[in-house]
C-alpha cells in the first residue's frame, strides 16, 4: 500500500532535479520563487520530466537554471549506462544444500 519501485525512481529524480535547482539559484542569489518537477514515464517507457521555475529571473539565468537541472545526481545516474552487479548470498543452510544438489 505503497509507491511502486517506479513511483519511488521518479520521485527520487523529481526531489533531486528540484533541489540541485534551488541550491544553485541560491547560491548565485537569484529570486527563484518556486521550483515544481513533476516526472512521469511515457507509453514507450521514457522518463518526462516537467520543469516550471517561477521568479523574477533573467532569461539568461532561466536558461542557465534548465540546463543545471539535467545535472543532478540523479539525473546523471540514470542518464548514464549504469552496470549492475548483484552479489548472490545464501542464509538458509537447507537452500544452500538445495543449491548445491
Amino acid at each position: 500500500m505503497g509507491p511502486t519501485p517506479g513511483e519511488l525512481l521518479l520521485a527520487a529524480l523529481g526531489a533531486c532535479t528540484s533541489m540541485t535547482v534551488r541550491a544553485f539559484a541560491d547560491r548565485h542569489g537569484w529570486p527563484l520563487d518556486q521550483v515544481d518537477v513533476s516526472v512521469r514515464f511515457d507509453e514507450q517507457g521514457q522518463i518526462v520530466k516537467d520543469l516550471r521555475l517561477t521568479g523574477e529571473l533573467e532569461a539568461a539565468h532561466f536558461k542557465q537554471l534548465f540546463t543545471i537541472a539535467g545535472h543532478c545526481p540523479v539525473h546523471r545516474l540514470l542518464a548514464k549506462e549504469a552496470s549492475i552487479i548483484t552479489v548472490p548470498t545464501v542464509v538458509a543452510k537447507q537452500a544452500a544444500r538445495d543449491l548445491q544438489n
